[in-house]
């Protein structure tokens, strides 16, 4: 099921998410345009830094790449505390694969899900694989591409929801 939610000139599915997920890891690459670009989220976040007096196609590229991966981390940290787990967002490579391995133990896919986005496009530093998270996690590469879509429909539902509540609290 591909959710959707349409604010006047743009919409929030997951084929927009993944379009600006992958911005995160191939920054090199030039940009492509998605519709999230358009979310009120971003002009509330470049209001709360006072983004001013800079391009602002490259303030709204940042906003977005910040609300990502606030969504993505707050969301992973929340999971991962249900099942009593502690997330360091300053570990290194090699403590990343055993904290995967951990997670792995759980099988949750839901916890798996949220964990696979956190380490592919929030850690993007540790430049972990799906072989690689696959191996730590011990699932197959088509199980953990399950639970990538399952991760991206819940994060394009996050979105949606917070979009329509930072409309409805500014009286959009």
């Amino acid at each position: 099921m591909n959710v959707k939610l349409s604010f006047s000139s743009y919409m929030i599915t997951e084929e927009e998410v993944i379009k600006a997920l992958n911005s995160l890891i191939y920054s090199a690459v030039k940009r492509v345009n998605t519709d999230l670009d358009g979310l009120f989220l971003i002009d509330k976040f470049l209001d709360s830094i006072k983004w001013q007096g800079h391009e602002i196609e490259r303030g709204r590229r940042y906003g977005l790449q910040c609300v990502l991966i606030q969504a993505i981390s707050r969301r992973f940290m929340h999971v991962a505390t249900l099942f009593g787990l502690d997330v360091d967002g300053e570990e290194n490579y090699e403590q990343a694969i055993k904290s995967i391995a951990s997670y792995g133990k759980i099988y949750n896919p839901e916890l798996s899900g949220w964990a696979w986005l956190h380490y592919r496009f929030v850690r993007v530093d540790l430049c972990i694989s799906a072989p690689e998270f696959s191996e730590a996690h011990c699932i197959n590469e088509r199980t953990l591409r399950r639970y990538q879509t399952h991760a991206i429909s819940r994060l394009t539902d996050l979105l949606i929801e917070q979009e329509s509540q930072a409309r409805l609290i500014a009286g959009i």
